[in-house]
């Protein structure tokens, strides 16, 4: 492909149009091919990030996309802004579907189209998820039948009628709208019943008292296995307040203003020395300081002397680099710790943009993310040496230290439960000669231990003294203000319970119980499996030291007849060394006369469950 710069190329634009935090492109209207796009867009796209490449929009979007482009330059728009669902034929074969807003701009007599992509439409569009949140939305949401009847409305639809949702499913939701508008409404439902594509468009309602609001209403067709329309979901968003920005910002360069419209952040003009120039949102509510307070003043005079200097550092070489520079801050919004993502890009020698976004959501679900991989790369690493360890006494004292570290406690000791008696008794603890507690509990007493048996699941006790878990009297036995109680039972068998203790006041979290409750499963399983493990042990270690010391011939034998184990005196009745009688059966040394006996009998116990006999 060969390269070449359009004259809508110059560089401001070009860094507009790069710090955008979604995928953006220009298309010419007469070619129909691609004049700029960014980085997000290249890999919607699935081609190379290449500044002022000439590419046909056709090489990488499907046939019907194609069209609809071609329909869309040739026919403009009846408002400001649209939108258009495009899709990209990616090398993988997974072609990707995404919803771009489009805004027609004019440079020097050629006509461009600016295309910025939605997410917000996009998410719309994931069904199962918009199910679970649609009725929390602060947007009127509605689904009807062709035939106008209405089969959902969320909160804010029978918040903004004065209705209630039991009244109006089933009616036609016409009887709400003002019988001058039931003609262009039916028109428009028969058009999406035809076209069967989403439409979206602003609309103008008026009042008889003078004022009026701007609606931003979007329907979509849902479509059953034949392809007919079966419902019609509208969402309408009140768009008074961007659209009075918006007529502020008209005054404003062209290009630069309709931009400005399709970002969904705070935007920021400030001079070369911190000085803030101009800004734009369009919700001051987002604010940290009000631009009333901080236009004209200076970064350090307004924010924390730490984040200022970052933003002063991250000023100086986005101007020096001439590049994008991309930093992350934290600040205290109203008793909340919010994170912010600042997106510095120059636009002059002594000017730069700052596009800052909140990603505290974002920034959570990551912090969740590594702490969730934190905790069960730990909680693996405390399976598999847990399963190495034979002993049961070693095997405590690895799960005791391993949990504390795991749930970054203070202290950690664990109980055994004497069911029969309703008696804790205390344990190991994560130190050698730590005393977990002042002293013991008497039986029947109300302890964390006894609670956890009853309960069946992890118990969290954030004040000791104040517990419904916890009697006055235990609790003065305990040494830690917090407790995390794990329990420990294991097909139906309580073994006892692990207690994790915090030596100052701990809040737990909802994520700290589901972990406890997943960590009692795994260490109740591997506790009963290596009980019985040693409980078998014992026994085999007895049944071997009763039969090597008895008078008498004594034998073991498997289901099977195999030797298992003998004594001296078997032995040395039948004549074989032990080495040698291990390596027979019963059917090989019993007397010719009573072997059809034997193998009868061995038969007979082969079919019924396996023992030594």
């Amino acid at each position: 492909m060969q390269k070449q710069q359009s004259k809508i190329m110059n560089r401001p634009t070009q860094q507009l149009i790069q710090a955008f935090p979604v995928a953006a492109f220009l298309l010419e209207n007469k070619s129909m091919k691609l004049g700029y796009y960014n980085v997000h867009f290249s890999k919607l796209a699935g081609i190379e990030s290449n500044l002022f490449t000439d590419i046909e929009m056709s090489n990488f979007v499907s046939k019907d996309s194609f069209a609809g482009l071609h329909i869309l330059t040739e026919s403009g728009f009846s408002a400001n802004e649209t939108e258009i669902d495009i899709e990209f034929l990616n090398p993988d074969n997974i072609n990707k579907l995404a919803t771009f807003v489009v805004n027609e701009l004019d440079f020097e007599g050629d006509q461009y189209f600016l295309f910025v992509e939605s997410k917000e439409n996009n998410n719309v569009k994931e069904h199962e998820r918009l199910l679970s949140i649609i009725d929390t939305q602060q947007d009127i949401i509605f689904r009807f039948t062709p035939d106008t009847r209405l089969i959902f409305v969320n909160d804010a639809y029978c918040n903004f009628f004065r209705v209630k949702r039991k009244e109006m499913l089933g009616k036609s939701f016409l009887d709400l709208v003002q019988k001058s508008e039931h003609h262009r409404i039916n028109i428009h439902i028969e058009s999406l019943l035809k076209n069967k594509l989403p439409v979206s468009y602003e609309y103008k309602e008026s009042f008889a008292a003078g004022n009026h609001i701007w609606w931003e209403w979007s329907d979509y067709p849902i479509l059953d296995g034949d392809g007919n329309v079966i419902e019609i979901q509208t969402v309408g968003r009140d768009i008074s307040r961007r659209k009075t920005i918006e007529g502020q910002l008209e005054k404003s360069e062209k290009t630069n203003s309709h931009i400005l419209k399709t970002l969904p952040d705070l935007v920021f003009r400030i001079a070369k020395d911190g000085t803030y120039l101009e800004t734009y949102s369009d919700d001051e509510s987002r604010f940290y300081i009000q631009p009333e307070v901080f236009l004209g003043k200076k970064i350090e005079e307004t924010l924390p002397t730490e984040i200022a200097q970052l933003s002063m550092t991250a000023i100086q070489k986005a101007l020096t680099s001439n590049q994008i520079v991309t930093y992350e801050y934290v600040l205290i919004v109203k008793g909340q710790q919010q994170y912010f993502e600042n997106r510095i890009l120059p636009v002059s020698d002594d000017e730069v943009l700052s596009v800052i976004r909140e990603v505290t959501a974002a920034k959570k679900s990551e912090i969740a993310i590594r702490n969730n991989e934190r905790y069960l790369r730990k909680l693996l690493t405390l399976l598999n040496g847990a399963l190495t360890l034979k002993n049961h006494t070693e095997l405590l004292a690895y799960i005791v230290q391993q949990t504390k570290e795991l749930f970054q406690a203070d202290n950690c000791f664990i109980t055994r439960w004497d069911e029969h008696n309703r008696t804790t008794i205390p344990m190991l603890t994560d130190e050698a000669g730590f005393n977990p507690v002042i002293n013991t509990w008497k039986a029947g007493e109300q302890t964390l231990t006894a609670s956890l048996m009853d309960e069946g699941q992890a118990i969290t006790v954030e004040n000791v003294m104040e517990s419904p878990y916890i009697s006055q009297s235990a609790a003065s036995a305990y040494i830690d203000k917090s407790l995390l109680g794990i329990p420990l039972i294991s097909n139906e068998s309580k073994y006892g319970g692990l207690i994790i203790g915090y030596s100052q006041p701990h809040e737990f979290t909802i994520t700290e119980l589901e972990r406890a409750n997943l960590a009692s499963g795994i260490l109740s399983l591997l506790l009963s499996n290596n009980t019985l493990f040693n409980e078998l042990r014992e026994s085999e270690k007895l049944m071997r030291s009763f039969i090597e010391q008895a008078p008498v011939g004594v034998m073991a034998v498997d289901a099977k007849g195999n030797y298992i184990l003998s004594n001296a005196a078997a032995n040395e009745l039948f004549g074989y060394s032990e080495e040698e009688i291990l390596q027979k059966t019963i059917i090989d040394i019993v007397h010719e006369d009573y072997v059809d006996v034997a193998k009868a009998h061995f038969e007979k116990l082969s079919e019924e469950k396996p023992s030594a006999t």
